[in-house]
C-alpha cells in the first residue's frame, strides 16, 4: 500500500525548539508536557501511529552543560484492561548555558506499527534526576484502518514550520519535508496561517483526471466559517501521495475551530466517493477581536441599543424569545440574564445577545441569527404532548445547538429495542443517540459523544431494551441468539 512513502519504524526523540523563559536551574519549572498523535496507513493489517510529545527545559533539574534526562513510558491497554502495547524512552539533552536559548521545549516522535482498534492509553514521564513521582496522562487512542480500494486519507497534521528537506535523519523529516509539529494546535497572531499535511492513498484510482480537496475551517456549531477548494492531479502509481496546503486565517476571531480536510475521487459535483477528516484547532488573534468589538459597539450606539423586533414585546414574551436562544447562551449571559428585571432591559440584552454573533457587522442582515430562526423552524417538527414547542425537546436542543445533522439513522422497528435515532455530526466528530422511550415520540438524548453532553455507551441495555428480563432468563435460551 505504501511501497511509495518513506517508513521508518524507530524511536526518534529531541528536536529543539527556543522560547523565551527562564533556564533550567536545581529547582525545576513547570515541565508543560504535551501530546499529541495521528494515524498513516503503514499495510493492510497495521497502522502507523506518530506520537508526538514536547515538554520544558525548565521542567528538568540540572545546571547550565549538565545532560538532562526524561523518562517516558507509553503503554496501550484493550478496554478489558490488558495491556497489548507497551514502549519506553529516555530523552536526553544538555541543558543550556546560561543566557543562551534558556528553558528550550524539547521535541520528540515515537513511531509505532499498531493494530486498529480503540485502546485506552497512558503516558507517563519523569525527570531521572529528580527520583520523584511518575507523572501522567491518560487518553482515548484510535487508531484508524486503511483498507480497501477507495481514496483514503490519513490524519491531518499541522504544523509551525513545513520546508523540503533531504535530512533523513532528522526526526521530524518526513517523505520529503521537515514537518514540525503544532502540538498544541494554537494559531496564533502575528502567524496566523494554518499550514497542514497529510498523505493521501489510492489517488491513483480516482476516475478522473482530477480530484479535489475542500479545507474548511468550522466554529463549534459546524458553522463553515472559512472554505478554499483545491484541485489535484490524479496520481500516476499505486501507494500514498503528500498533500501539503497552507490556509491565512488573519479575518477569523479569536475562538475555538475544526479544520476540516474533504478528498473527493474526482468534481466536486459529480464525486462518487469522498472521505473527511477533521482536526480541532485553536486561533488567538486580538486584532480581530478588538476590531470586531469596536464595530459592535459603534452599531450598538447607532441602533439605541435595542432592536426593534423586541420593541414592545411584553416580558413574558421576551423571555419565550430567551428561552429559544438559551442552547446557544454562555454561562455568563446565562447569569446576566437572570439578574435582568424589566422588559426594557431584558429587550436590550437579547438586541446585544444577537449583535455578538453577528460576523458581517455592517451589513444590514445578521445571517447568523437568520440561520439559528432557520433552525427554530425545522424543530418544529419535533413537537409532542410534553414538549408542545419543538425546541423544547432533546432533538430540538441539539439541532438549535448544533445545526442540523450531517445524517440521521431512524431505527424504527428493530427486534426488542424501542425506536431510536442516530444523528451523525462528522464536521464536528460528534453523535447523538436518541431514543423513544415512552413511545410516545419523545425522543430523549440518552448518548453523545459531544463533550458536556450525557454520555452512556450501555445506551441500549439501560434506555432501549424493551423485554431484558424476559429474554434473558435462562429457561428462554432458545431466544437468546435473537437478541
Amino acid at each position: 500500500m505504501m511501497k511509495t512513502m518513506n517508513r521508518m519504524l524507530m524511536i526518534a526523540i529531541v528536536g529543539l525548539m527556543s522560547v523565551s523563559v527562564a533556564a533550567a536551574a536545581d529547582t525545576p519549572g513547570p515541565m508543560n508536557y504535551l501530546y499529541t498523535y495521528s494515524n498513516f496507513a503503514y499495510n493492510d493489517s497495521l497502522t502507523l501511529v506518530e506520537f508526538t510529545s514536547q515538554f520544558s527545559e525548565r521542567g528538568l533539574i540540572g545546571k547550565p552543560n549538565e545532560t538532562g534526562r526524561l523518562y517516558q513510558r507509553l503503554k496501550l491497554r484493550n478496554f478489558q484492561g490488558v495491556v497489548v502495547a507497551s514502549t519506553d524512552w529516555i530523552s536526553e539533552v544538555k541543558i543550556a548555558t546560561t543566557g543562551a536559548e534558556p528553558g528550550r521545549v524539547l521535541m520528540g516522535v515515537q513511531r509505532l506499527a499498531l493494530r486498529p482498534g480503540v485502546y485506552s492509553a497512558q503516558i507517563l514521564y519523569r525527570d531521572m534526576a529528580s527520583g520523584g513521582a511518575v507523572d501522567s496522562q491518560s487518553f482515548t487512542m484510535k487508531v484508524r484502518a486503511f483498507t480497501g480500494a477507495t481514496i483514503q486519507a490519513s490524519d491531518i497534521q499541522i504544523s509551525t514550520d513545513l520546508e523540503p528537506s533531504e535530512a533523513t535523519d532528522n526526526p521530524f523529516y518526513k517523505n520529503g519535508f521537515l514537518i514540525r509539529p503544532n502540538i498544541a494546535t494554537v494559531i496564533a497572531a502575528p502567524f496566523l496561517v494554518v499550514n497542514s499535511y497529510m498523505e493521501l492513498y489510492h489517488a491513483n484510482r480516482v476516475p478522473t483526471s482530477e480530484f479535489f480537496i475542500r479545507y474548511s475551517i468550522a466554529d463549534t456549531t459546524g458553522r463553515r466559517v472559512q472554505q478554499e477548494d483545491v484541485k489535484r492531479q490524479r496520481a500516476t502509481a499505486a501507494g500514498g501521495i503528500v498533500e501539503l496546503h497552507t490556509m491565512v486565517v488573519d479575518e477569523l476571531r479569536s475562538g475555538e475551530y475544526y479544520l476540516v480536510a474533504t478528498v473527493f475521487n474526482g468534481y466536486i459535483s459529480s464525486a462518487t466517493d469522498s472521505v473527511q477528516v477533521v482536526l480541532p484547532i485553536t486561533i488567538r488573534n486580538p486584532d480581530k477581536d478588538f476590531a470586531i468589538t469596536q464595530q459592535q459597539g459603534n452599531v450598538l450606539l447607532q441602533a439605541d441599543l435595542l432592536d426593534p423586533m423586541f420593541a414592545g414585546l411584553k416580558e413574558s414574551e421576551l423571555e419565550t424569545e430567551f428561552e429559544k436562544a438559551k442552547p446557544i447562551a454562555t454561562q455568563q449571559e446565562l447569569h446576566i440574564w437572570s439578574a435582568l428585571q424589566g422588559a426594557e432591559a431584558k429587550g436590550r440584552f437579547l438586541t446585544q445577545f444577537w449583535l455578538k454573533r453577528d460576523q458581517t457587522i455592517g451589513t444590514p442582515a445578521n445571517e447568523f441569527q437568520e440561520e439559528y430562526f432557520g433552525r427554530l423552524r425545522t424543530a418544529s417538527a419535533y413537537a409532542y404532548a410534553m414538549a408542545p414547542n419543538g425546541w423544547e425537546s432533546d432533538r430540538g436542543r441539539v439541532l438549535l445547538k448544533y445545526g442540523k445533522p450531517d445524517n440521521i439513522e431512524r431505527h424504527v422497528n428493530e427486534f426488542n429495542l424501542k425506536p431510536y435515532q442516530v444523528w451523525n455530526y462528522y464536521n464536528l466528530n460528534y453523535q447523538f443517540v436518541f431514543v423513544d422511550r415512552s413511545q410516545t415520540e419523545a425522543f430523549n438524548l440518552v448518548h453523545s459523544t459531544a463533550p458536556g453532553e450525557p454520555r452512556n455507551e450501555n445506551w441500549v441495555k439501560d434506555y432501549a431494551e424493551m423485554h431484558r428480563g424476559a429474554f434473558d432468563s435462562p429457561q428462554n435460551n432458545g431466544l437468546q441468539g435473537n437478541r
